[in-house]
């Protein structure tokens, strides 16, 4: 139980990543692992390999009960290395692992600096997030990213010889198929409802659309979803929207099983490469 690695994951039920990169790490480490993550993160929770290489030590949500925990690993002998899947707000735990003298690593699954724009945060707080980002990398000694093109993005900090790729999980599953009505034109989008989605467009290019058209939206929060769905009612098109909101892989891949085309209206953002890979998942 000495020489264990700690994951760090704060995640939604939605989220395949710590499904997947667990066992991607493992294979780098060669470690057990104490996974320590949000509440989503339970003893059934569904890991790629078998639950005996893995110990679930508990649900957290917030950094500070994160280092607590933390805190009573390193004491009590359990903890030689920490991972951490960073959020925008991550800085505390980089931190309290140089003081410890934990080995620390960091897994990065997007551009901090566009979630932050996309939701509308203000300019100050994208700064305190890219002083934290410089933190991070400065004390990871590895910096693990789920896409080649995040290179571009861990160039701001000068850290580039530090990272390393593996998967984002976008392995194969089973798929159940579902039924759509004969005669009707079923349009998919798959992904979040953040101003770069252009979603916002969405009822004006169904208005345009014949009226055989469906739209099959998977993904957002509820009050997200609520607010297509009220841009949708008001031009009288609510009979022809499908939502449903943030789904595991394997329930929204279903979903979206039985569309005709899948759409992405992402916009550009000046000055800025194309970020996580492929559109379409």
């Amino acid at each position: 139980m000495a020489n264990q690695l700690i994951y760090l994951a704060r995640c939604s039920e939605c989220d395949i990543g710590p499904q997947t990169h667990i066992s991607e790490v493992r294979k780098y480490f060669g470690k057990d692992i104490i996974l320590i993550g949000s509440s989503a993160i339970k003893p059934d929770y569904p890991l790629k390999e078998t639950n005996s290489r893995f110990k679930i030590y508990s649900s957290v949500n917030t950094q500070i009960s994160m280092i607590k925990i933390i805190l009573k690993l390193r004491l009590s002998g359990k903890c030689s290395h920490l991972l951490h899947r960073l959020s925008p707000d991550d800085g505390l735990v980089a931190l309290v692992a140089y003081i410890l003298r934990i080995k620390y690593f960091i897994e990065v699954n997007g551009r901090f600096d566009q979630d932050l724009e996309d939701r509308g945060k203000k300019s100050w707080l994208q700064k305190v997030s890219k002083c934290l980002m410089n933190v991070n990398c400065f004390a990871a000694k590895k910096i693990f990213i789920v896409h080649e093109n995040l290179i571009d993005y861990i160039k701001n900090f000068k850290a580039t010889k530090k990272c390393v790729v593996i998967s984002n999980g976008a392995n194969s599953i089973e798929i159940v198929k579902i039924e759509r009505e004969p005669g009707l034109k079923y349009v998919g989008y798959l992904g979040s409802h953040a101003k770069r989605e252009g979603l916002d467009i969405l009822p004006e290019v169904v208005h345009h659309l014949p009226d055989n058209y469906r739209v099959v939206c998977v993904g957002g929060t509820e009050s997200e979803c609520a607010l297509l769905a009220h841009n949708f009612k008001r031009k009288g098109l609510e009979s022809r929207l499908e939502l449903h909101t943030n789904q595991d892989r394997a329930t929204a891949l279903s979903i979206l099983s039985a569309v005709d085309v899948c759409v992405h209206f992402r916009r550009p953002i000046a000055k800025q490469t194309f970020s996580q890979g492929m559109p379409l998942k």
